[in-house]
Formats: structure tokens, C-alpha cells, sequence
């Protein structure tokens, strides 16, 4: 097997180069790296211009995509690999070295895999404090059907939002995949591909890929224990805070709409969303010397996002989001 590594990017050429550094350090090198740029940076043009002359004989790639969507990006590098693997990564992370061959080797421990994700590393300095904090929050998510830590468990919730696991010591089998770091054998990508419906950093494109995947065959996601990676999760500038809390809102709506749609996971969803509104409404005071500002425009955008959600309910059901993108996101 080998395998092409997808990286979407859009203005964080510093972040990107420290990824690629990573890449290049793999004791298992690929067989290419493909950029797609939905931003048509200089930068990021000129960094693959650096990276094409390598010493490891990696062929490097740089795709212009003209359309601001992560999806998108994702799609077009897929069509341009030539891999019996895709790899995807976010352009903000940082591969341990033998990251490839410890995906490589899942495959072939698990010949039914689809999708092998990576082991993205949890921050060592937790004090005891912090640590009794994220177990009170863990309870009040699990109550609301919000996202929330478990011990060997990556699973879709009834409400449209999913869980993680503490635990990651073992392969695990999972429902679904994080983008940041999900390889797929692309004889499977090119039957269900990334969703071209969602728009800019295309929030949940991950968890519906995978999800449907699993939906098809229970026994085909695994993550791998020592494929580790550290996610930097970039704070990414150019996304509105309007922009960003609609798309959260309307699209985790819509994949709970696409993936799950019965009555019942329509009002775990707007449950959720109460227990999603309350806990801003608590960080607000939290963070009242430092986050006010970002906090107290989160939760009007969170009301107005409600108030969309209710008006195209109908939409959202028959899977018609182009009018909310246009209208509210791009």
C-alpha cells in the first residue's frame, strides 16, 4: 500500500510548514503531498515551491481551489491522488515520526478497515483542579447529549453530536473519524466522499463521511493506539464569529437531519442546544474579564442560528442548505 497525504489550507502557510517538516521526517515517507489552497495564497505558493525540490524524492503538489470550502479542498486533492490510501490532514498538525507506518500496519491488521485514524495526543499538564472541572462538565454534557469524553467510546449521539475517548491505549473501533487525521482507502472515498453542500471550514464534513461509512459496515473505523499527532487546532482568524456559531448550529442540524432524522433525535438536538446556550451563558461569567466580548456575541449569534434552524426546519429535512449558505455563511 501507499499512500497520499490531502492537506486543505486556507491562509496558515506558518502552520502548514510545520507540518510538512513533520511529514518529511516520517521514518514511512508517501507517495505525495497534495496542498489544496481555498484562499490562493502567495505564501502557501511558494512554500510548495521550496517543498518540491526534497530531499526524500516526495512529490509535492499545490492545487488552487476557487470555491471556500474544506470539503471541497478535500474532494478535489482526492481526485488529484494517486494513493491506495488518502490521508487528510489538517495543515495545523504535528506527525509523530512513525505516524504513516503505524497507519500502514493498521490496514493490515485490519483488512476490513475503511478508515484508520491517528491518536491525536491529550495535553499532559491537567491539575487536579482542571481535572475535577472536565469531570462536573462531562456529566452536565452527558445530561444535555452534548459532546463529552468516555472511556473507549467514539460514538455518534441520538442528538447529532459525539463523544471521544479518554482511554487510547488499544485499537478501538469507532463510529466515526476526526478530519484532522483520517486516512481512507480511496476505493472506498470515491463511493461516498466529503459532502460539496457544506461551505467553508465545513463543519461536521468528518463525522458525516465517516458516520456513513460505519452506518454501511459497523466494523470499519478504527483508530490506531501509536499513530500519534499533536493537533494544534489553530485559531482560525478569518472565520466571523457570526459566520462560524451559524454554521455550527445549522450544519450540526443538518447532519442529525442526513445521519439520524427521526423525531426523536430532533428534540435531543434542540435539548442539546439548551444545554449548549446555558453553558455559554456560564463561561460568560467564567470568562467575564478576558471573553466577554466573544461570549456575549456567541450566544446572540446562537439565538439568531436557533431562529434559522426553526424557519428552514423544512429545508434542513429535505437536506437544502444552499439558501442558508448563501443567505448566512459565505
Amino acid at each position: 500500500m501507499n499512500i497520499s497525504i490531502i492537506i486543505s489550507t486556507y491562509k496558515r502557510h506558518e502552520d502548514l510548514k510545520i507540518a510538512i517538516d513533520s511529514i518529511l521526517k516520517q521514518s514511512t515517507i508517501p507517495k505525495e503531498i497534495i496542498v489544496v489552497d481555498s484562499a490562493n495564497d502567495i505564501y502557501t505558493k511558494q512554500l510548495l515551491t521550496i517543498y518540491s525540490d526534497n530531499d526524500k524524492g516526495i512529490q509535492t503538489r499545490y492545487i488552487h481551489n476557487p470555491v471556500d470550502s474544506t470539503s471541497i479542498a478535500k474532494n478535489v486533492g482526492a481526485d488529484a491522488a494517486k494513493g491506495d490510501i488518502l490521508l487528510f490532514l489538517d495543515d495545523d498538525v504535528i506527525l509523530y515520526e512513525h505516524f504513516i507506518k503505524e497507519i500502514l500496519e493498521a490496514y493490515e491488521t485490519y483488512p476490513n478497515a475503511s478508515i484508520v485514524q491517528g491518536n491525536i495526543e491529550a495535553k499532559n499538564t491537567i491539575t487536579k483542579s482542571r481535572r475535577l472541572w472536565n469531570i462536573i462538565w462531562n456529566r452536565y454534557a452527558q445530561v444535555f447529549y452534548l459532546f463529552h469524553f468516555t472511556n473507549k467510546k467514539m460514538n455518534i449521539l441520538p442528538s447529532g453530536k459525539n463523544t471521544a475517548p479518554l482511554i487510547r491505549d488499544e485499537f478501538l473501533n469507532c463510529q466515526w473519524a476526526s478530519g484532522c487525521c483520517l486516512s481512507i482507502k480511496s476505493e472506498v472515498f470515491s463511493h461516498y466522499r466529503f459532502d460539496n453542500k457544506l461551505v467553508k471550514y465545513s463543519y461536521c464534513e468528518d463525522a458525516d463521511l465517516s458516520y456513513r461509512i460505519y452506518k454501511n459496515d459497523s466494523e470499519s473505523i478504527y483508530l490506531a493506539p501509536n499513530a500519534k499527532l499533536i493537533h494544534k487546532g489553530s485559531f482560525n482568524k478569518n472565520s466571523p464569529v457570526k459566520a462560524a456559531v451559524i454554521m455550527e448550529k445549522t450544519y450540526n442540524m443538518y447532519f442529525m437531519a442526513k445521519n439520524l432524522g427521526k423525531t426523536t433525535n430532533y428534540i435531543l438536538f434542540f435539548w442539546s442546544e439548551i444545554g449548549a446556550f446555558t453553558r455559554d451563558i456560564i463561561y460568560l461569567f467564567i470568562h467575564i474579564r478576558n471573553m466577554k466580548k466573544y461570549y456575549l456575541f456567541r450566544l446572540m449569534y446562537s439565538l439568531s442560528a436557533y431562529y434559522i434552524c426553526l424557519r428552514h426546519i423544512s429545508k434542513i429535512k429535505h437536506l437544502d442548505i444552499e439558501y442558508i449558505n448563501e443567505r448566512y455563511i459565505i
